[in-house]
């Protein structure tokens, strides 16, 4: 079972095991870019123990807040949260200068104090095969590939009607299914 994406189990495995119908799907996978703000802060800025997904921003579509419940994950007195964000689109050209201050304005504006209290760690901008998001809804590959026994799973991989981490949650259980139907401990 491979989590590395479809086009990377390709790579890794080797073109020539695929038929080209395969490596045809394979290929149309188009990566969806996103935005991730990784920012510290001495006091708890986001009133939740992980995940809070919003849905009155422009950008913004869930932040963390990683040391609500794994202190450890930043030096002691600090707080470390982070924000993923989809771009406006995902064809060039991208003014990514634009997006990254779309998304700080949403942290301002969702985040009281954020100006204050909040100093940006990193900034990165996933394209590609890299990020969030291996692929645009609706441009997948079937979890069983066409070499006997090989697996991929993630959001590539992920049944219709599915995007992004629950896409990666369905296609992990149909995999699960299938091996344990088709193989039987000794």
């Amino acid at each position: 079972m491979s989590d590395a994406g479809a086009k990377r189990t390709v790579g890794l495995v080797g073109k020539e095991h695929f038929p080209s119908g395969y490596l045809k799907d394979v290929a149309a996978i188009k990566g969806a870019p996103q935005t991730i703000i990784y920012f510290t802060h001495d006091r708890p800025l986001i009133e939740a123990n992980s995940v809070i997904c919003l849905t009155e921003a422009r950008r913004v579509f869930m932040m963390s807040t990683n040391t609500n419940i794994c202190p450890e994950r930043a030096p002691k007195g600090k707080h470390l949260s982070g924000a993923a964000a989809y771009l406006g689109s995902s064809l060039p050209p991208l003014d990514i200068k634009k997006e990254v201050e779309l998304v700080l304005q949403d942290l301002r504006d969702n985040i009281p104090g954020f100006d204050k209290y909040a100093q940006v760690m990193r900034i990165n901008i996933n394209r590609g095969d890299w990020g969030l998001m291996k692929t645009w809804p609706g441009y997948t590959v079937p979890v069983k590939t066409p070499v006997v026994g090989l697996y991929t799973v993630g959001d590539d991989a992920g049944p219709l009607g599915w995007w992004c981490s629950p896409a990666a949650v369905m296609s992990g259980r149909r995999a699960v299914e299938d091996i344990t139907r088709r193989y039987r401990p000794a």
